[in-house]
């Protein structure tokens, strides 16, 4: 579950709420890169992703998050680089992020490759106190200055092991944790911290017959100060071409996937969350849209795709 991480002092009383900061997807197989740096180039080619979230519809300022991703191998597939754009929005705070990904990448034989990723990332957050709705009109609590923004970095490692037909990785992100005060009024304090995010993540794809295969898939998240958060999927491929799969995220959320490779390049994929906490009383569920393309000429994709 989402939750914004702050602490407020108003009229002497602290109040303080910590849970995941970084934006969570239910189509995390297809959208690595954002949790770890060591996936770029792990394609041998070329990737675009672009993911849309719209989470817990109906219920007023929800996350809303967008993200654009691009990566490729360069030196004969020893390196990897990437690109990710990151914009989520929750109540009152914005936060945008820019990161650029390198990974090095030791080919074991076998098909299998080892890469260690580090990822540098500039983050920008704003919080707009005008969009709060005050109970007692000219409460003096709340800032005199209503709109506050900071850019600060940040940086993130990861490992990720991959074979034809198996996958292990492991990321951390905001390791540096930098303090960012938006106010320094004496009625109320705002100290967003960028706390530590682990990310485990694996896969593996088994033939059920020709036409039919079976991939599982887990991410294990921990942040600290928070119950810890585990996403388990279950995805059938047909024909090499459409995938539909169900996720189950631990005391929140049951999700449907569906994806359709459009094309040897193109791949269109919608997920939908049925909450399943106290909050399914207030929203619709949850909404995700994905589309990737990569740039891969070789013919021998056509009929031996890379699930990873």
């Amino acid at each position: 579950m989402r939750k914004i991480i702050f602490t407020l002092s108003l009229l002497g009383v602290m109040v303080a709420a910590h849970g995941q900061q970084n934006a969570q997807f239910s189509q995390f197989m297809s959208n690595k890169l954002v949790q770890n740096p060591a996936y770029a180039g792990s394609q041998d080619h070329l990737c675009l992703t672009a993911l849309y979230r719209s989470q817990w519809v109906g219920l007023e300022g929800a996350p809303n998050t967008q993200t654009v991703s691009a990566h490729m191998p360069f030196f004969k597939n020893r390196v990897g680089v990437g690109l990710s754009l990151v914009r989520d929005d929750i109540t009152i705070t914005k936060h945008h992020s820019v990161a650029m990904s390198y990974s090095y990448r030791m080919d074991l034989g076998f098909g299998q490759v080892l890469s260690i990723g580090l990822q540098g990332e500039l983050k920008y957050l704003r919080v707009n106190w005008e969009e709060l709705q005050a109970f007692d009109i000219g409460d003096q609590g709340l800032p005199t200055v209503t709109d506050r923004s900071r850019v600060h970095p940040n940086v993130g490692a990861g490992i990720y092991y991959s074979t034809p037909k198996f996958y292990l990785g492991f990321a951390a992100q905001n390791l540096t944790r930098p303090r960012i005060e938006l106010e320094d009024q004496a009625l109320i304090d705002i100290i967003p911290k960028d706390r530590k995010h682990f990310f485990l993540m694996g896969g593996m794809v088994t033939s059920l017959s020709d036409n039919v295969q079976l991939l599982p898939s887990f991410l294990f998240k921990y942040v600290g100060n928070s119950p810890l958060d585990l996403d388990l999927n279950a995805s059938f491929i047909f024909y090499k071409k459409f995938w539909m799969g169900v996720s189950y995220r631990f005391g929140d959320s049951i999700d449907g996937i569906l994806q359709y490779q459009i094309s040897p390049s193109l791949r269109a994929g919608i997920a939908h969350d049925f909450t399943l906490s106290e909050l399914r009383r207030v929203n619709n569920g949850t909404y995700e849209l994905l589309l990737q393309y990569c740039f891969d000429h070789n013919p021998k994709r056509l009929t031996n795709p890379r699930y990873f």
